[in-house]
């Protein structure tokens, strides 16, 4: 790494001279072709990175090389600090990550850039309240004006609505998500929604997290999450789904997702409703406000899904002071058309078990298509424009599956969906999502 100092390796490389890129290249190219098969630990493979790259030095050139790298390595250099801070995150090191922190905080301790990353390892390990403490007293000691709007965001998203809406010198400006948590509901400890969250065997942290940032207004329960990059083709094919999606994830997605459907279907009582979200989904402004409201529109509208996420209004302009209401999906889709957007999100929403029915039985006949959330939000749509629809998202497998359904099983096919104009939760992955690390395994 030779670039400008506080550049990212990957930016650095960018700057590089064509020769060194050439070399990259070349270096790339033979690591991913001629690595041998016995590489079983980081020591031979740095051993291995170091003999490919420094092949043209000779053993002398390449002993002194290293010397020369292997000196200059300082985690705490700005090149490398959020690499290893990544590096400790994915490895789930949070002891090491915590402590990795406290050395670059005694080298600079006035530097902003330890903030966040202090905050956010603190609730990669699932101590929210110690990523609360943090964040106020990162406040009270006079954070950035970038950061500090960070910080009020999570505080919001922890559920410190009350004590942010006392400190109008903290906000400051405007804040849609405050304005629009003013003219929500409370939580009602009476009407408490079952929520079932998707977590995998091997994220206890971020069930934790879950834990606390979901269980207000809620009824917290683990459903078990699937990693698709375990599941064996050959089961998957018995099962008579049909395979089509190019990412192993989007499989083990979609089944951890009808895994929570079966428990609305076995433990909701006809006509009410369980709330499926996923491990890294928070309130956008505090555990459980809202629900009631959202709850006595769908129960007045008939409606048997609804997004209570941020993700489908990205494109819609922000009313001040609006009042909650639902947006069928075709409403929806004309809204946020002619914008392209990434996906719906499958991190929260709200379903009966009649709803919950459909979507089983929509999965098992027409197979994994697609992403999830794109998939079932189509079951909403009455009107299925491919020319339209394939401008704002990736969704040319599932519809002539959807219409040919429809064809046979009519309105068996068809779900009564829509959208919550006032956003309840949002995805708060910090970086580090189950579904990249699902499609990184399969690759």
């Amino acid at each position: 790494h030779s670039g400008q100092v506080g550049m990212a390796p990957k930016a650095s490389l960018r700057q590089g001279s064509e020769r060194d890129m050439r070399r990259a290249r070349r270096f790339l190219r033979e690591l991913r072709t001629n690595a041998p098969d016995g590489l079983t630990n980081l020591e031979e493979t740095v051993d291995f990175i170091y003999k490919v790259f420094f092949r043209e030095e000779g053993a002398k050139g390449l002993a002194s090389a290293r010397a020369e790298v292997e000196n200059q390595i300082d985690p705490a250099h700005p090149a490398l600090f959020l690499p290893t801070v990544e590096a400790l995150t994915y490895s789930k090191r949070f002891n090491d990550l915590h402590a990795f922190l406290d050395v670059v905080s005694d080298q600079t301790p006035a530097d902003a850039r330890l903030i966040m990353p202090r905050v956010h390892a603190h609730m990669h390990s699932g101590n929210v309240e110690a990523a609360r403490k943090a964040c106020w007293r990162a406040l009270k000691d006079g954070a950035p004006d970038a950061i500090r709007r960070q910080l009020v965001t999570l505080l919001l998203q922890i559920g410190d609505l009350d004590r942010l809406t006392n400190r109008k010198d903290l906000i400051g400006g405007p804040f849609p998500l405050l304005q629009r948590a003013r003219t929500l509901a409370p939580p009602d400890p009476k009407g408490q929604v079952p929520v079932f969250c998707i977590n995998l065997d091997r994220d206890a942290e971020r069930l934790e997290r879950a834990r606390v940032m979901q269980s207000g207004g809620t009824l917290f329960h683990r459903s078990p999450g699937v990693s698709g990059s375990s599941l064996p083709r050959h089961l998957l094919a018995a099962t008579g789904m049909e395979i089509t999606v190019p990412r192993i994830a989007q499989v083990g997605c979609h089944l951890a997702h009808m895994k929570a459907w079966e428990a609305v279907i076995d433990t909701v009582p006809e006509g009410q409703y369980g709330l499926v979200t996923e491990d890294d989904a928070v309130f956008i402004h505090g555990p459980g406000r809202g629900l009631v409201t959202a709850l006595d529109l769908a129960t007045a509208q008939g409606t048997d899904l609804l997004f209570i996420n941020y993700e489908p209004l990205r494109h819609r302009p922000f009313i001040p002071e609006e009042k909650p209401a639902i947006l069928d999906i075709d409403t929806a889709l004309a809204q946020i058309y002619p914008k392209r957007v990434p996906g719906w999100g499958g991190e929260s929403y709200l379903l009966t078990p009649k709803a919950a029915r459909k979507l089983v039985k929509m999965a098992t006949t027409i197979g994994i298509v697609g992403p999830l959330d794109w998939q079932i939000a189509l079951y909403g749509a009455t009107t299925l424009d491919r020319e339209r629809l394939e401008t704002i998202g990736p969704v040319g497998g599932i519809i002539d599956p959807l219409l040919a359904a429809r064809k046979t099983h009519g309105d068996d096919f068809v779900i009564n969906a829509g959208v919550l104009t006032v956003p309840l939760m949002q995805q708060l992955d910090m970086g580090y999502t189950a579904h990249h690390i699902e499609v990184s395994l399969a690759t």
